[in-house]
């Protein structure tokens, strides 16, 4: 019941753009029914899934995507369920290993919370960027956010992707930079990329947008080409498909999370 009123959730408030009460009334009413015992949690978990069915939006997560990448917007560095999806996206990857990033660290304040990094970065000063990009468009695209706590996203600022993602050690093989290599599940994997490209960020989106209709049951129809390039905001003259979603990012396995 609890799994499918956080899907009920997630995909209503922050898929759909529903208003946060969106069914309370049914949902009081079911409680209520529940309590007298005319409605049993079986009962519950299928109402809710209804519910859900009956106001998933997902076209209108696609044209508020779009709407994001609007002049003087932010992508979706500032759609209210990244932190959660990104959160949950790191918690898949945990499998038996201890956790690394702490729901507690997503909202704290203090230096150890837990921010969103660019890893293609906001001010692209370094030569590496500039040879490599030619336009921003990418840069508040899904598959370049990345948790990572505050402190560290202060430490590796707009540094070349190579720095970026590898810890270095001084002469006493003390921490002398830490990357992404010493980090999250999800940085480790980001930092398994021999290079950060527009194609790197797409690949990575795709597999993100793959994540998404996976784990909170979505029908995977609804990725069509079209929607997936303006969910990310591919523009044609990257000439990228549809074709990769799914597929592990340029070979590397993303289930190895050792330590």
């Amino acid at each position: 019941l609890l799994d499918a009123c956080e899907r009920f959730r997630f995909l209503i408030r922050h898929i759909s753009g529903r208003r946060s009460n969106t069914s309370d009334s049914v949902f009081y009413g079911l409680a209520h029914k529940c309590f007298e015992n005319e409605k049993t949690i079986a009962d519950l978990i299928t109402e809710v899934k209804n519910q859900t069915v009956a106001w998933l939006d997902f076209d209108n997560f696609v044209k508020e995507c779009v709407d994001r990448y609007k002049p003087n917007r932010h992508g979706f560095y500032e759609w209210t369920g990244l932190r959660y999806f990104l959160f949950e996206y790191e918690r898949s990857k945990q499998m038996n290993n201890k956790m690394l990033c702490n729901w507690d660290t997503l909202f704290k304040q203090q230096q150890d919370k837990t921010s969103i990094e660019h890893i293609y970065p906001q001010t692209p000063t370094d030569p590496y960027w500039q040879q490599r990009f030619a336009d921003n468009n990418l840069l508040n695209s899904l598959g370049n956010l990345l948790l990572l706590k505050l402190a560290k996203n202060i430490q590796v600022q707009n540094y070349d992707f190579i720095t970026k993602k590898t810890t270095t050690f001084d002469a006493n093989n003390e921490v002398e930079f830490l990357g992404y290599d010493h980090g999250s599940y999800s940085e480790k994997i980001v930092s398994k990329y021999a290079e950060w490209t527009p194609k790197e960020i797409i690949e990575r989106g795709k597999h993100l947008l793959h994540f998404l209709v996976e784990h909170w049951n979505i029908d995977k129809n609804l990725l069509t080409e079209e929607n997936v390039n303006k969910i990310l905001n591919i523009q044609p003259t990257l000439n990228m498909t549809v074709a990769t979603i799914g597929v592990q990012p340029s070979g590397i396995d993303i289930d190895d999370d050792d330590d």
